[in-house]
């Protein structure tokens, strides 16, 4: 005695299996297509063409560095919420008329900034934000003479201040 199937005599089609498989592939290629567009519209940005500028400018921010540690000049960097503003207030008096405060962001870099501040006393400096500054930053300031040059990482909120002293 003979069991009967019951997909037998039934064309491929008409099954589950089959069809089971074929989508599972099907999915694959739909999800590999979607993953090659978004890594072709928003691909990492390549390494710059002047790396080899930018690395021989790296030796002359050292100097500034060191500059600054000669000089024993630190900050303190505020941003002002009623007015604002960006105000950096040095450790000392300084005898230059504008400072440029160069805000790098982490991990994006069409939100950079670069900022001139006004002295507006003989260690404190202001300038006009033109919009609202919070998170984490690179901040790099120094007078437009290049004389000397203090970095460090900030992170900004509301009603806080950060701290930048010269590395030695």
């Amino acid at each position: 005695m003979s069991v009967a199937s019951p997909t037998l005599g039934r064309s491929w089609y008409t099954q589950f299996w089959p069809w089971f498989l074929i989508s599972l592939l099907a999915v694959n290629i739909v999800a590999s297509v979607a993953a090659l567009m978004l890594a072709l519209h928003h691909a990492d940005p390549l390494v710059s063409d002047d790396w080899y500028t930018r690395g021989l400018a790296i030796n002359r921010d050292l100097g500034r560095a060191e500059e600054a540690v000669r000089l024993g000049v630190g900050a303190t960097v505020r941003v002002d919420t009623e007015r604002a503003e960006l105000v950096v207030t040095l450790d000392r008096a300084s005898d230059a008329a504008e400072l440029e405060v160069a805000l790098q962001h982490p991990t994006v870099a069409a939100r950079d900034r670069v900022y001139l501040l006004a002295r507006s006393g003989p260690a404190t400096y202001r300038g006009a934000l033109g919009g609202a500054l919070s998170g984490r930053w690179y901040v790099s300031l120094g007078p437009r003479s290049g004389d000397w040059r203090v970095s460090a990482p900030l992170t900004f909120a509301p009603g806080t201040s950060g701290r930048l002293v010269p590395e030695s």
